[in-house]
C-alpha cells in the first residue's frame, strides 16, 4: 500500500467514523491507515481514542507501540511492549517489535537472539533477517550481512532490501555492482535512502560535489531522520573546503545520534582542521565517554592537545593510544606533531608520510587506503540505527 492509497483509506474511515464515532474497530483501522501514510500524530490520536473507550484492548496498545517505534520514541515503545509481553509472553510479534527497540537502542545481543530465532517465521522472517543483517554490519561482518540480504532478495525482491544491498556492496568496495543496484532501486523508488546514500557517497568521493549534494539533499527532504543525508552534506562541504558549513552539518548529526562515535570523530576532525583545537578536544573527549578504549579517540585527543602546546598530556595520550593499537593513524599523527613541535619539523613530516604509507597490519594495505575506507564507512555505519524510523515499519 503506497501513501496515496493509505490517505484514501484515511478519508474513507474518517467518513465512516462520522456516522459511528464509538466504533473501536474503525478507530484501529483508521490508526493503521494513518500509520501507513506516515501521519504518526493522527495515528497515535486514533489509537488513544480507542484506548479511552477500551483501556484493556491489547491489540490497540500493540498498534500504539508500533507508532511510537516508527516515531523513534523507543523508550515509550519499549515500556508499552514490555507490559504487553508480561500478559502475552509467547507473542512473537511483540517480541519482534521489542527487539527492534533493543536494536535501535544498541542492545544488540538481546535483539540478535530474537532475530536469529525468528528467521524462519513465515510472518516475521524477512524483517528478522533484515535486522539481523544490520547487526552483522555493525559487527563488521559485511559478507555475512550481504549473504542474508541476497537470500531474502532471491525469494522476493523489494526496494528496501535492494537499497540495503547497494549499501553493503559499496562498503565491500564492490563499487560497480553497488552503483548498478542503487540506480535500479531509484527507478522503482526515487526516495530510497540507501540508494541515495550510495550514489551520494560515490559522487562525493569523485569530487562531483553538485551530484553528491543533489542526492544528499534529496535524503534530507524525504528522510530527514536519516543522519546520513546531513552527514553527507557535511562531507561535501569538507571537499569544497567550506569547513564552517561542514561543521554546521556535523554538529547537527551529533544532536541526531548523540552516541555515535563516527559522528563525533568526524566533527572533531572538522574542528581540528579549522584550528578550533579546544572544540576538537571536547569532541574527542566525547568519543572517549562513549568508548573509553577507542584508540583513535585517544590519538585525536592527543593531536588536539599537542596543538594547544599541552605537550605532557599529548604525549601521555599518544602512548595510551599506541598501547591499544600501535598502528592507530591518529596516534602516529600525534607522535609526528609532537616531534615537529619540539623543533624537528622535517622529521615530523617524514613520520607522517611513513604513517600514511605503512600497512595497518603485516601484508595489509597502506593506512591512507584504510582512512579513505573509514570515511566511506562513516557515511553508512549509522544506517542501522535509523532503519526503524525510515526504512521499514514494525509489525
Amino acid at each position: 500500500m503506497n501513501i496515496e492509497q493509505a490517505l484514501e483509506k484515511c478519508r474513507r474511515y474518517e467518513q465512516y467514523l462520522e456516522l459511528d464515532p464509538g466504533n473501536t474497530l474503525l478507530l484501529i483501522q483508521l490508526g493503521d491507515a494513518y500509520h501507513a501514510a506516515g501521519q504518526f500524530d493522527q495515528a497515535r490520536s486514533s489509537f488513544e481514542k480507542c484506548l479511552a473507550l477500551e483501556p484493556d484492548n491489547d491489540v490497540t496498545r500493540s498498534r500504539l507501540a508500533n507508532v511510537l517505534l516508527s516515531e523513534g520514541l523507543l523508550d515509550q515503545a519499549a515500556i508499552l511492549l514490555t507490559e504487553l509481553l508480561k500478559q502475552h509472553p509467547d507473542n512473537p510479534v511483540l517480541r519482534h517489535n521489542l527487539a527492534i527497540c533493543q536494536f535501535a537502542g544498541h542492545q544488540l545481543e538481546e535483539a540478535k537472539q530474537v532475530f536469529l530465532s525468528q528467521q524462519n517465521d513465515p510472518q516475521l522472517g524477512r524483517s528478522a533477517g533484515f535486522y539481523l543483517a544490520s547487526i552483522l554490519q555493525m559487527e563488521d561482518r559485511l559478507p555475512e550481512a550481504l549473504g542474508i540480504i541476497s537470500q531474502l532478495l532471491a525469494k522476493q525482491p523489494e526496494p528496501y532490501l535492494l537499497g540495503y544491498q547497494s549499501t553493503l556492496l559499496y562498503m565491500l568496495d564492490r563499487i560497480d555492482e553497488a552503483l548498478a543496484v542503487a540506480k535500479q532501486v531509484l527507478d522503482i523508488d526515487q526516495d530510497n535512502a540507501d540508494a541515495c546514500s550510495t550514489l551520494g557517497t560515490f559522487y562525493a568521493e569523485q569530487l562531483e560535489t553538485e551530484l553528491a549534494t543533489d542526492f544528499f539533499r534529496h535524503m534530507t527532504l524525504h528522510a530527514p531522520a536519516d543522519v546520513r543525508g546531513w552527514h553527507g552534506l557535511g562531507l561535501v562541504k569538507m571537499h569544497e573546503q567550506d569547513l564552517a558549513g561542514a561543521i554546521e552539518y556535523f554538529e547537527r548529526t551529533t544532536r541526531m545520534v548523540p552516541d555515535s562515535i563516527a559522528m563525533w570523530n568526524t566533527l572533531a576532525w572538522a574542528y581540528f582542521n579549522s584550528h578550533r583545537y579546544q572544540d576538537a578536544e571536547a569532541s574527542f573527549s566525547r568519543v572517549l565517554e562513549i568508548d573509553h578504549n577507542n584508540s583513535d579517540g585517544w590519538g585525536g585527543l592527543a593531536c588536539s592537545l599537542a596543538m594547544q602546546k599541552k605537550i605532557d598530556q599529548a604525549e601521555q595520550h599518544t602512548k595510551k593510544a599506541l598501547l591499544m593499537d600501535r598502528s592507530s593513524f591518529s596516534a602516529l599523527f600525534a607522535k609526528s606533531l609532537l616531534v615537529a613541535l619540539k623543533g624537528n619539523e622535517a622529521r615530523g613530516k617524514q613520520m607522517l608520510t611513513k604513517a600514511l604509507e605503512q600497512p595497518i597490519r603485516p601484508g595489509g594495505e597502506p593506512a591512507i587506503n584504510v582512512i579513505n575506507r573509514y570515511m566511506k564507512k562513516t557515511a553508512t555505519n549509522d544506517r542501522a540505527v535509523i532503519t526503524s524510523k525510515t526504512s521499514k515499519k514494525p509489525h
